[in-house]
């Protein structure tokens, strides 16, 4: 029950109440904002009164935009893995797609929040791959949040690997594990094997996996010595 997230719908319904102040009422908080933001329990930092003017900063119209996109994100992968069952190996591959492009974005909350959504029905509903790559995707996004101290950083991303067992992993994930743990000893091999798995100069240059990792000297030596051409960051 997608409405079940309380906080969630509270910070909807507030977005669409301000919209309406500044399309009618030229931003003045008036007793029908006030009374709806109440209805669903929404929390201010600091609660206007009537005849205040309200303002929209960058960080609120980021918020925002988050708060519409999953809205109307979330209830429709809802929707598609309730109705469509033959849909739901797809949905679930889209979550862990779109949690990506979230992070090359820079935008890992984001990110973060459409992996966990995809978790949820892979844990229940799709295969191991799946759950494999939403996982280290949901780990990623605590590694390169650049908000987090270096010590949270690292307890969170250990606390999500934990959650699975990799000890059948193919080349590719164990390349993954050992980037996000920033282990480069074996990096020459790891990164030979990986070219045996459809990884080339696009992933190595593109996927936010390596996004650190093409910062060291050695990983970009072994991806130029392995693919036979100057790899550039």
């Amino acid at each position: 029950n997608f409405l079940s997230d309380a906080k969630l719908t509270a910070e909807f319904v507030e977005i669409c109440e301000r919209r309406n102040l500044f399309a009618h009422n030229g931003g003045v908080v008036n007793a029908g904002y006030l009374d709806k933001c109440e209805a669903v329990e929404f929390k201010w930092t600091e609660k206007p009164s009537v005849g205040d003017l309200l303002s929209i900063d960058d960080h609120y119209l980021q918020r925002a935009f988050a708060r519409f996109f999953m809205f109307g994100f979330f209830p429709l992968h809802m929707i598609i893995q309730k109705n469509y069952p033959s849909e739901i190996e797809r949905s679930i591959d889209y979550c862990n797609s779109c949690s990506h492009d979230f992070l090359s974005a820079g935008l890992t909350k984001m990110a973060r929040r459409v992996a966990d959504f995809g978790l949820s029905s892979a844990r229940s509903k799709g295969n191991q791959k799946q759950k494999i790559y939403l996982t280290i995707n949901k780990a990623l996004s605590y590694f390169l949040d650049d908000n987090l101290e270096k010590g949270d950083q690292r307890e969170k991303v250990n606390k999500e690997l934990k959650s699975l067992d990799w000890s059948v992993t193919d080349s590719t994930t164990k390349l993954a594990l050992n980037c996000i743990k920033e282990n480069y000893e074996e990096i020459d091999t790891l990164v030979q094997n990986a070219l045996s798995e459809d990884v080339g100069y696009y992933e190595f240059s593109t996927w936010a996996l390596f996004e650190k990792a093409r910062k060291v000297d050695c990983f970009k030596d072994a991806v130029s010595k392995h693919l036979g051409l100057k790899f550039m960051e």
